[in-house]
């Protein structure tokens, strides 16, 4: 239950969500694109938009989150490809990395280092807290401790243990 990243092609992130079986996702310079990977690779979903840069799965399956250039985080859903809601300006400097935490949490990176908190998906998604640990783009969030702790990692070199039980 959690992520095992991959390269192929020329795409910038690749990932695979073991609570989601055999999906696998990717943002690259055509947009984001989703696949089925067994029995064969076959492409399920392509959402055109070349300023995406990151993506998560809601591990439920209902929601492909997917952060850009802009700052935006928009939400789609997964069969369709059809916009559920977006985030404008999450992070106006730039939407780097996201994870999805379950319960009804999200953590986005930025490019100027912050890492956010969000509570509720789709149409009542608010805000809760913006932490400032970084001086550079946050490069990666991942869950660690049984999902008692987040980790960010930084252009920077640093690395950040936040504690997402309270």
């Amino acid at each position: 239950m959690g992520l095992a990243y991959f390269k192929l092609s020329n795409w910038r992130k690749k990932l695979l969500n073991s609570d989601l079986d055999t999906l696998a996702g990717s943002c690259g310079p055509d947009g984001v694109r989703v696949w089925d990977l067994l029995p064969h690779g076959r492409q399920l979903l392509h959402i055109p938009h070349p300023d995406a840069v990151c993506l998560a799965f809601v591990t439920d399956g209902t929601t492909i989150l997917v952060g850009y250039k802009d700052g935006a985080i928009r939400m789609y859903a997964p069969q369709s490809g059809r916009l559920l809601t977006s985030l404008g300006g999450a992070h106006p400097a730039g939407v780097t990395a996201l994870k999805w935490l379950g319960g009804g949490c999200l953590a986005t990176g930025a490019v100027d280092g912050q890492v956010r908190f969000w509570r509720g998906l789709i149409y009542a998604t608010k805000l809760e807290f913006t932490l400032r640990a970084h001086k550079n783009r946050v490069t990666a969030l991942e869950v660690a401790a049984g999902g008692k702790e987040l980790l960010s990692a930084s252009k920077d070199g640093s690395c950040v243990i936040y504690d997402v039980t309270e």
